[in-house]
């Protein structure tokens, strides 16, 4: 194979910002990020329903309206101090999470 061509492939997985590789990371990141702020929004709708916004919730009422396991990124939301899990399976927003998630919705509304 020519040296030029090892060249051209090699820059078409791995070149900054236009890389096959990056694109997927990318990407990855993009789905993580839109998911966290999915489960923010959801629980601020929920805890609307009731008089606390940082109410705990059961997290099969998260899994009914997420797609597939929610459970990592509750964990990773929590490290970040937006939700807490008082029990078991009952999470709910921090008043962090509940100003991230009010912020998501007026980005969302603006951009409507």
């Amino acid at each position: 194979m020519s040296l030029v061509f090892i060249h051209v492939v090699i820059s078409l997985f791995f070149s900054p910002n236009r890389g096959l590789v990056w694109a997927g990371v990318r990407q990855y990141l993009n789905r993580k990020l839109i998911r966290k702020e999915m489960i923010l929004t959801n629980m601020l709708l929920f805890s609307e329903s009731e008089v606390e916004p940082t109410y705990a919730h059961d997290i099969s009422a998260l899994e009914a309206v997420g797609r597939g396991s929610v459970v990592s990124l509750l964990k990773l939301l929590k490290k970040e101090g937006l939700l807490y899990n008082p029990t078991g399976n009952k999470w709910g927003l921090t008043q962090k999470g509940v100003n991230r998630a009010q912020h998501i919705n007026k980005k969302l509304k603006e951009k409507v």
